[in-house]
């Protein structure tokens, strides 16, 4: 039956699987984002009704950082409200420790992502 299908029918039913894939793709790593979020929102506030101070803002430095993913223009921005955020609340030696622990595992970065 393939065949009887003309080459432009053939290319609409491709591009209309590439597009619903493509969608279901974006629809997961969206929803894993918000999974993200929604955790990071629980672990604050449960630091907060415990008192730990420390996980409470690193969970209020990162919480909003998921749903700023979703959309791929915002990871720049994301990334400096994060920078300004640690600067706020004093907690360069924690960022620039884990910028230490991203370089190392991805040594192309070196360069590009310094500490504070």
């Amino acid at each position: 039956m393939l065949m009887f299908l003309s080459k432009i029918t053939l290319q609409t039913i491709h591009f209309l699987f590439i597009k619903k894939f493509i969608k279901k793709v974006i629809m997961e790593k969206d929803f894993l984002l918000y999974l993200l979020y929604t955790l990071l929102i629980g672990i604050r506030e449960r630091s907060r009704e415990n008192n730990d101070e420390l996980t409470f803002r690193l969970c209020d430095l990162l919480h909003s950082i998921p749903l700023q993913l979703a959309k791929e223009e915002d990871s720049k921005d994301a990334y400096h409200t994060l920078c300004d955020d640690v600067k706020f609340y004093e907690m360069q030696d924690w960022l620039n420790k884990r910028i230490e622990e991203f370089n190392n595992r991805n040594p192309k970065y070196k360069d590009v992502l310094i500490p504070l």
